[in-house]
């Protein structure tokens, strides 16, 4: 994260969440407390938005 210019620990743990699911939010945690909130926060939306737009999505290609 730190070569890519991201200094602010919500934007580090959203995308942890959203890119490494349980064990990035695990590591998230053990970094630094608003890291870990924003990571499952980051986890549990990407869950809840796949859920309701793949199936939209292979319907349409269908």
């Amino acid at each position: 994260f730190n070569f890519m210019g991201m200094k602010r620990w919500w934007v580090r743990g959203f995308t942890m969440g959203l890119a490494a699911h349980g064990i990035g939010t695990a590591r998230a945690f053990s970094v630094h407390p608003e890291a870990g909130r924003y990571a499952s926060l980051g986890m549990g939306l990407h869950g809840i938005f796949g859920a309701l737009l793949i199936p939209w999505v292979f319907g349409f290609f269908s």
